[in-house]
C-alpha cells in the first residue's frame, strides 16, 4: 500500500476537472443490459435493480461538491451498494469508524495464462504474458484518458516490473502493478461514504471494468483482496479499540475464514505451540492499558508472528525464497552465475546453509525470514511502527469479484470496529449476539462462490 497521507482538494479544484458524463456511456453496467448472461452479471444486475432509488443528480452533485461527470459515477456506485451497516447500532456515544476510517484495498486479477506462466517460471514476478497484460490494461485506460481527464504515470519496481498510475481530476488515484501470477491494484485510501459515491464509480468502471474487458477474473486462491485500515482514523489511536478489534476478529474467525480458504495467512486462533501461548499472554498484557498501539504491534511481531507461527508449507517456501535471494546477491557480488545460487539452495537446504554461514550471514537470513513471517499473517501489524501513515492489513480476504462484494466486506469490517469502540471489555464483545454477522458472511461467501474463478481446481 502506498502512503495514507490524505490530500484534500478544494471545491474549486474539483470544479476545474468538470466534464460531461461521457465516461459512463459504455461502462460495465450498460454492458450488463446488453449481455446479461453470466452469473456475475446477473448478480450485479439484480443488485442494481434492488437499490435503484438514489438521490437526484442535482442533490448528489450539491452534497458531494463534485463535477457532473464524477457525480454521475457517484450515482452509479450508490445505486447498487448497501445503504446500512449489517449490525443494529447502539446510540452514538462515540464516533463511529464508518464516519472517519480511511480504507485502502488491494484488488487482484488473473487468468489461467498468467498463473501458468508464473508457475512454470518457478515463481518469477515478471513474465512475458503478465507484461503484455499490464500493457493491454494501460492501453484500455489510455483510450479513455481524454474523455475522463485523468493523469497517467508509468514506472517500474526492482524485481516486480512495470506499473501504471492514474490520477483523476478530484485527486483520487489507483495504481496497477505486477504480482505473482496476477495484476494487482492499489488505491488512494477512501472513506465508506466515498466508496458509495464517486470513488465507487471509479473502482467499478476503471478497475473491475478494465479487468473484465481483458478477460481477467478475481480468483478464489490466486492473489487476494487485502483490506488496509488507517490506524489514526480507524482506531482513533486508542489502544483499547485496537486490541478489542484484534481480539474480536480472532473470536469470530471460525466464520470469517470462509471468505478466504487459503490457510497460508493464519489468524491468531489458528496458531499453535509457542505462538498460540504468546498470543494469550499478550491479550492479558494488553488489557492492562499500559501499551500503546505501536507497542502492541511490536509485541505481536516479536512474540507471536514468528517464523514458527507460519503454515509449514508456507514456511518452507519462504525459507527457500530468502536463501535464494541471499545466495543470488552473494554470488552476483563474486561474479558467479545466479543459477548456481538457486542450485545451491536446492542442494544444501535452508538449515544446512545457515550452519555454513558466519554469524552476520545467519543474522541476515533470520531477519529476512522474520520480516516475511510478520507479513504473511491474517492480521499483519508490520506497518505499525509508532509513526504517521500507519495501517493494519487484513490479508485473509480472497480477491473481490465486483464492487458490491468489496463494499459489503468493508461494511462488515467497519461494523466490527464500531462494536469494538462501543464495548466496555473483551468479555462484553465475546458475549454479544453475532448471528447477523454469521448470516452476512455466509451471504458474501455465496456471492463469491458464484463469481470467482477457481483456476487451481479447475
Amino acid at each position: 500500500m502506498t502512503s495514507f497521507a490524505r490530500e484534500r482538494l478544494s471545491d474549486g479544484d474539483a470544479a476545474n476537472g468538470s466534464r460531461d458524463a461521457r465516461d459512463v456511456r459504455r461502462d460495465p453496467i450498460q454492458r450488463l443490459s446488453e449481455n446479461p448472461g453470466s452469473a456475475a452479471q446477473r448478480g450485479l444486475s439484480q443488485s442494481l435493480n434492488r437499490r435503484a432509488a438514489v438521490r437526484s443528480q442535482q442533490e448528489l452533485q450539491r452534497s458531494l461538491h463534485q463535477s457532473p461527470r464524477v457525480a454521475a459515477q457517484a450515482a452509479l456506485a450508490r445505486s447498487f451498494l448497501p445503504k446500512q451497516g449489517i449490525i443494529q447500532r447502539a446510540p452514538r456515544v462515540v464516533q463511529m469508524a464508518r464516519d472517519t476510517a480511511l480504507i485502502g484495498t488491494e484488488l487482484s486479477f488473473t487468468n489461467s495464462l498468467l498463473y501458468g506462466a508464473w508457475r512454470d517460471s518457478g515463481g518469477a514476478i515478471v513474465t512475458e504474458p503478465l507484461t503484455e497484460t499490464i500493457d493491454a490494461w494501460d492501453a484500455r485506460m489510455s483510450a479513455a484518458q481524454e474523455s475522463n481527464g485523468f493523469q497517467r504515470e508509468e514506472g517500474s519496481s526492482p524485481g516486480k516490473g512495470k506499473w501504471y498510475k492514474y490520477t483523476f481530476p478530484d485527486g483520487w488515484w489507483y495504481k496497477v502493478s505486477m504480482d505473482a501470477g496476477a495484476l494487482e491494484t492499489q488505491v488512494k485510501p477512501f472513506t465508506e461514504e466515498e466508496v458509495r459515491g464517486g470513488v465507487g464509480g471509479y473502482i467499478h468502471n476503471f478497475i473491475f471494468g478494465t479487468a473484465e474487458s481483458l478477460g481477467l477474473t478475481a480468483d478464489k486462491l490466486i492473489g487476494g483482496g487485502h483490506i488496509n485500515l488507517d490506524i489514526a482514523t480507524t482506531f482513533d489511536n486508542d489502544p483499547r479499540v485496537f486490541r478489542r478489534f484484534l481480539a474480536l476478529y480472532d473470536h469470530l474467525f471460525d466464520i470469517l475464514k470462509i471468505l478466504d480458504e487459503d490457510p497460508a495467512a493464519r489468524s491468531f486462533k489458528e496458531l499453535e505451540g509457542g505462538s498460540a501461548v504468546a498470543w494469550q499472554v499478550g491479550l492479558s498484557e494488553f488489557e492492562k492499558d499500559q501499551m500503546s498501539i505501536a507497542e502492541i504491534a511490536q509485541w505481536i511481531r516479536e512474540n507471536v508472528h514468528t517464523p514458527e507461527s507460519l503454515d509449514p508449507e508456507l514456511l518452507g517456501r519462504l525459507e527457500y525464497s530468502v536463501a535464494q535471494e541471499f545466495l543470488k546477491n552473494e554470488f552476483e557480488e563474486e561474479g558467479v552465475k545466479e543459477q548456481f545460487g538457486v542450485d545451491r539452495v536446492e542442494a544444501v537446504g535452508f538449515d544446512s546453509l545457515m550452519s555454513e554461514l558466519d554469524g552476520g550471514g545467519r543474522e541476515d537470513l533470520r531477519r529476512q525470514l522474520a520480516e516475511k513471517a510478520q507479513h504473511n499473517q491474517a492480521t499483519n501489524v508490520q506497518h505499525i511502527l509508532g509513526g504517521s501513515n500507519e495501517r493494519l492489513e487484513l490479508r485473509r480476504f480472497s480477491a473481490q469479484p465486483n464492487l458490491p462484494v468489496l463494499a459489503d466486506e468493508i461494511d462488515l469490517v467497519l461494523s466490527l470496529i464500531d462494536k469494538s469502540r462501543e464495548a466496555g471489555s473483551l468479555e462484553d464483545l465475546r458475549s454479544m449476539d453475532w448471528s447477523e454477522v454469521v448470516a452476512k458472511v455466509k451471504e458474501i461467501k455465496t456471492r463469491l462462490a458464484a463469481t470467482q474463478s477457481d483456476i487451481l481446481n479447475g
